[in-house]
């Protein structure tokens, strides 16, 4: 489950390691598949890319 703004804009994703904890975004780019951005926990570190 992701957190959506009042802009439509995703800000936070759950973390794949620990659903019960919210990763932040911590960078984000356009790529040729499309917006990547990636997230991070930080409950465990884990950081990992969502491309929208």
């Amino acid at each position: 489950m992701s957190a959506v703004s009042e802009r439509g804009v995703v800000s936070s994703a759950r973390c794949p390691d620990r659903p019960e904890a919210a990763g932040k975004t911590v960078d984000r780019r356009l790529t040729d598949a499309g917006l990547e951005r990636r997230f991070g926990c930080g409950n465990c570190g884990l950081e990992w890319a969502v491309t929208f």
